[in-house]
């Protein structure tokens, strides 16, 4: 595949971020629709869900890269508002940390969503990985 797929102006578009944000949305609405099937949670909970993963994912990624990189950030300290940079196993935290989160406020089984959610992460890096 192209590293780059095409350019809008100066942004240009990734084939990998393209085809992460299609496993994103693509999990979303496999496990929104198996989770109502199962009458775990409704469709609308499931999309709340992954709003609280991702921005706990984004956050504690940077957060961990941020901890693991500091010398670098202590000398230039607006580099941290860069979006290119973060670290997957704080991008899991995170998201895992906010998803229990928001499954206890929510009164949503944690595990019973977890059961389901596990269904549908290798298609959805399998996905990722096309790109």
């Amino acid at each position: 595949m192209f590293p780059v797929l095409f350019s809008l102006g100066r942004i240009q578009i990734y084939s990998y971020g393209l085809m992460v944000a299609l496993a994103l949305l693509l999990g979303i609405i496999w496990v929104g629709l198996a989770a109502q099937q199962r009458k775990i949670a409704t469709f609308n909970q499931i999309t709340d869900f992954a709003i609280y993963v991702i921005v706990g994912g984004l956050v504690f990624a940077k957060l961990l890269y941020v901890i693991c990189e500091f010398e670098t950030y202590k000398r230039e300290p607006l580099a941290i508002f860069s979006g290119s940079a973060g670290s997957f196993f704080g991008a899991v935290i995170g998201g895992v940390l906010l998803g229990v989160y928001y499954t206890k406020k929510a009164q949503i089984s944690t595990w019973n969503l977890a059961d389901v959610i596990a269904l549908y992460i290798p298609l959805g890096h399998m996905i990722g990985r096309v790109g």
